[in-house]
């Protein structure tokens, strides 16, 4: 099996939030271009609205704001300014949600001129298709764990919910989307922040880790028989780890191949609570001990497929719940593996089991404990369809394995 890594990790996006909206405007409808979505996400971050002047968009605006044209407005603000100042400020829709001191992380707005950008995350995460620009499955189940006021959050401002604010259902879909597609990198990276005993570190500390994590993935790869195209993306890794390589010891200039590279690795983990920042507007973390005790385990593991199949749910139900609880029954899974089913159903009536089980247990986790491995969904399903061969119908994947499942009768 290929390596989990991003292979593009240019101006990624650092905050979650903008994933909701992202896969809101790629599911409204059916084909897009990658011109379009840049734009469209783009414009709706940057839209502008009016907001009362409170003591967070205050700091907000004196730390976060570089830009000229906020110079007027920060006198206005400032220590120093005559008078009370405005009651009021117009600024960009994406600028008063990072503004919360709620959010764990205030850093990482979207900026105009990168537009094209913004979406690679969205397809790296799976929840894009690269070449249509329309949502995957895995967009609509993220989207199905959001609230109505949180998919319409960017298009109208609304005040009392924030798109930024990551709920726990939300927290564990997206984790396991970043392990799946990046795992191998996250692997080695926090093993040695975590042989380091960081206290605390900062992202180019962090960043000084990635060629040796590089370096390592390729020769780890590097012993298999390697298609043209993977032989190719460990190529791309290695000159990845010579451009980072060259920003060691540099001084630190707001941006590079190293922050780059890092902070797709760092911020999203802040707002998935494995990682805390005592400063929210810093790029300084530690780690929680949520987050102490996920990479601990999964720095651990000598096998990343194994660990995903069987063994990710377990590490993670007692980080999202106070009574996590092992659930096994078949006739339980399948009814609850129904429910999903008929949200993600495709027209032919068929839906990807993976996708089933990521919603199903996203909710059932931080909603009641129950949990099961990914391995007991698909057992489950074979099995009931062993007993109840009227009920269900598969599809298989070049593999021979088990893809997607359709119901024929309500289980």
């Amino acid at each position: 099996m290929a390596a989990r890594i991003f292979t593009n990790t240019a101006r990624c996006m650092q905050r979650l939030g903008y994933l909701k909206h992202l896969a809101h405007l790629a599911a409204s409808r059916e084909t897009s271009n990658f011109e379009t979505l840049g734009k469209e996400l783009i414009q709706s971050a940057t839209h502008r609205v009016t907001v009362s002047v409170t003591p967070e968009i205050k700091s907000y605006i004196h730390r976060r704001l570089t830009d000229r044209v906020y110079n007027d407005l920060k006198k206005k603000l400032g220590p120093n300014a005559t008078g009370q100042g405005p009651d009021s400020v117009s600024l960009e829709i994406q600028d008063v949600y990072l503004a919360s001191d709620s959010l764990p992380s205030r850093t990482g707005k979207l900026v105009l001129g990168d537009w094209r950008k913004y979406t690679l995350l969205g397809t790296l995460l799976g929840l894009v298709r690269e070449g249509t620009y329309s949502a995957l499955v895995r967009g609509i189940s993220l989207l199905k764990l959001c609230s109505n006021r949180e998919r319409i959050a960017f298009a109208k401002y609304v005040s009392d919910c924030n798109p930024f604010a990551i709920s726990p259902s939300q927290a564990l879909f997206l984790l396991y989307c970043f392990i799946e597609r990046d795992g191998d990198v996250v692997r080695l990276l926090f093993r040695q922040i975590l042989s380091h005993r960081h206290d605390s570190f900062s992202d180019r500390e962090a960043g000084d880790y990635l060629p040796e994590v590089y370096r390592e993935i390729e020769r780890i790869e590097s012993k298999r028989n390697l298609t043209i195209e993977e032989r190719e993306k460990l190529e791309k890794l290695l000159r990845m780890a010579e451009s980072i390589s060259k920003w060691k010891g540099k001084t630190y200039t707001g941006g590079g191949a190293r922050e780059e590279a890092i902070r797709c690795r760092l911020e999203p983990y802040v707002d998935l609570g494995l990682l805390e920042k005592s400063d929210p507007f810093r790029y300084q973390y530690s780690l929680s001990n949520k987050g102490h005790a996920f990479f601990s385990t999964l720095v651990n593991c000598k096998d990343l497929p194994d660990f995903l199949q069987n063994r990710f749910f377990s590490a993670c139900a007692p980080l999202f719940s106070k009574r996590p609880r092992h659930r096994k029954h078949i006739p339980t899974l399948v009814r609850a593996l129904h429910k999903s089913w008929m949200e993600l159903k495709s027209n032919l009536g068929y839906a990807p089991i993976l996708e089933i089980s990521l919603l199903t247990l996203s909710r059932s986790i931080s909603k009641t404990g129950f949990y099961f491995e990914l391995t007991n969904s698909f057992e489950a399903l074979r099995q009931y369809q062993k007993e109840h061969p009227d009920c269900l119908r598969f599809t298989v994947d070049r593999m021979g394995n088990l893809a997607h499942v359709k119901f024929l009768k309500k289980p």
